[in-house]
């Protein structure tokens, strides 16, 4: 696992050394894109961990803290089906 990071790191670091060549603004895109593609691959872990709050509360029939968590994880993937259908609106705009 530690090798598949180091890979991930590696890599990510000498592309943006790569793209550095082109000058701040194409650098600045690349990190933007690199942003907002860590938030859409944590989005669907919201509702995973959401999903084990719930099920661990209603294990021990805490019924209030089950229906809290739910409402906390609608909107945490509400938030994120919007920052999904944003980014897809803009990238569908420049092409």
């Amino acid at each position: 696992m530690g090798l598949s990071y180091l890979i991930e790191v590696t890599s990510y670091t000498f592309m943006g050394l790569f793209i550095s060549r082109f000058g701040t603004t194409t650098l600045a895109g690349h990190q933007i894109a690199g942003n907002l593609g860590a938030v859409l691959y944590v989005t669907p872990l919201i509702g995973i961990a959401s999903s084990t709050l719930v099920s661990q509360a209603l294990g021990v029939q805490q019924y209030d803290d089950a229906r809290s968590s739910r409402v906390t994880a609608r909107y945490g993937v509400r938030a994120g089906a919007r920052l999904r259908r944003d980014s897809d609106r803009r990238a569908a705009a420049d092409h």
